[in-house]
């Protein structure tokens, strides 16, 4: 098992009508964390009906070139680490996707 990064960005969007916050998260495995900073990904996360949306902008953009093509998996019964385990898995394959 990997361990836990000392922290990593991650703006949360708490709900309707409160400003977003940026937050260290530090219950993200390292190697997933650092894989976000190496490819200088912009999470974030906010509450959906009773679990949580994590989104990773990877720099890729929908075929306008302006808008950000955002990665998303609900986090459903999974704790923090393994969301962002699957979020960067869909990262990889998103990125691939562009390379191949």
């Amino acid at each position: 098992m990997s361990a836990l990064s000392k922290g990593f960005d991650c703006l949360i969007y708490p709900g309707a009508n409160a400003r977003p916050q940026m937050t260290s998260i530090t219950k993200i495995y390292e190697d997933d964390a650092q894989f976000f900073d190496g490819i200088g990904a912009k999470t974030s996360m906010e509450p959906a009906g009773g679990q949580y949306a994590l989104y990773a902008d990877i720099g890729l953009t929908e075929d306008d070139d302006e808008t950000p093509r955002e990665v998303m998996v609900l986090s459903g019964a999974d704790n923090s680490q393994d969301s962002f385990k699957r979020l960067r898995k869909e990262c990889e394959k998103a990125l691939s996707e562009v390379t191949s």
